[in-house]
């Protein structure tokens, strides 16, 4: 049970927040073209894995690589098989944030 099904605060609106930061992400991403985003995608994977739940944290790493997708593969005119490569790596990197965070919270013992 997570912290957001005691009632304490409202999950879908914290959801909708996590995904709203996601999309200004990718569209800063898309904007800024060359500029490595990596570590600002870490902050609503983390926010989502210690406060929803791991599940969540899992998704919201796989969005943030979707995103990243998108803004990459529509900034480079040539997307070889390198880049795609780097954003799989950054989709892992994503997923053990989201993996990380988690153990930090279960070990700290927050209910």
């Amino acid at each position: 049970m997570t912290a957001f099904n005691k009632g304490k605060r409202d999950n879908r609106l914290f959801v909708m927040a996590v995904l709203m930061l996601i999309l200004l992400l990718g569209i800063i991403d898309y904007k800024t073209g060359d500029y490595s985003m990596l570590v600002f995608y870490m902050v609503p994977v983390a926010l989502g894995s210690w406060f929803i739940s791991i599940r969540f944290g899992v998704v919201a790493a796989v969005i943030s690589g979707l995103v990243r997708l998108y803004a990459d593969y529509n900034t480079y005119a040539d997307f070889t098989y390198y880049r795609y490569i780097n954003v799989v790596e950054d989709m892992f990197f994503l997923l053990m944030i989201s993996f990380m965070t988690f153990i930090v919270r279960k070990m700290l013992g927050v209910k």
